[in-house]
């Protein structure tokens, strides 16, 4: 498994830092949670990031034959606290240290939860 330097701790605090609350957002009072999945290189760099669950709403309606139908909706608002979290994980400063297996530096890759919430 991948450690970030300084541990768990520290990641959750760098991430902290580097994510920023869109004005949008706190504009519409919107909260939610954005997990974040990227690689940890060999070499202990970040690949591939990107937003498996995001902020979005499910709306329900009425389609064909009375069957009950659900869009997924993305809102600008929602769309920006989900950038913000991509962002924060791809600026991250602290420096991993790779996953090993049978004592060789892999690829691991990662999911980390960011949660929006205004208090």
């Amino acid at each position: 498994m991948p450690e970030y330097q300084g541990g768990q701790s520290q990641l959750l605090a760098d991430i902290g830092k580097t994510v920023v609350y869109p004005a949008i957002a706190k504009a519409e009072k919107l909260e939610g949670r954005v997990f974040v999945r990227f690689i940890v290189t060999s070499n202990g760099s970040i690949q591939a990031a990107e937003v498996t669950k995001g902020v979005e709403y499910n709306v329900t309606y009425p389609g064909e034959g009375g069957k009950q139908m659900t869009t997924k909706i993305i809102t600008p608002a929602a769309q920006a606290l989900n950038e913000s979290a991509l962002n924060a994980v791809r600026n991250l400063p602290g420096k991993w240290a790779p996953g090993r297996q049978d004592g060789k530096a892999v690829d691991v890759m990662y999911t980390v939860p960011i949660t929006f919430s205004l208090k």
